[in-house]
């Protein structure tokens, strides 16, 4: 997430909204972001619906796995990237992808 808040600028120039979703709670997400003092919203799927919903729940572990979604206007996902847990996002690559969709 730290990435991402980084470049929130250049996502918002692209018409795009980032919101980080994990199974934390909502208060580790409010500890992390002032922590890291965060400039996205942070939101918490605690049951691990959305996650499931997504196809980024490893169940077995009960975490969701580091994916990112480009979904449009219409709510239709056009894109995913799939990160290995250790791996950061290719923050560039992502916004290139936001941009092609918009």
């Amino acid at each position: 997430m730290k990435g991402l808040s980084e470049h929130a600028a250049q996502f918002e120039a692209a018409n795009a909204q980032v919101l980080g979703v994990s199974v934390d709670s909502r208060f580790c997400h409010k500890a992390f972001a002032e922590k890291e003092g965060l400039k996205v919203t942070l939101l918490s799927d605690f049951k691990k619906e959305v996650a499931r919903q997504y196809g980024a729940l490893l169940e077995d572990r009960g975490i969701a796995g580091r994916h990112a979604f480009v979904i449009d206007t219409n709510g239709i996902v056009r894109d995913k990237v799939v990160s290995d847990l250790p791996n950061g996002r290719d923050i560039k690559q992502l916004l290139e992808k936001v941009k092609a969709v918009n």
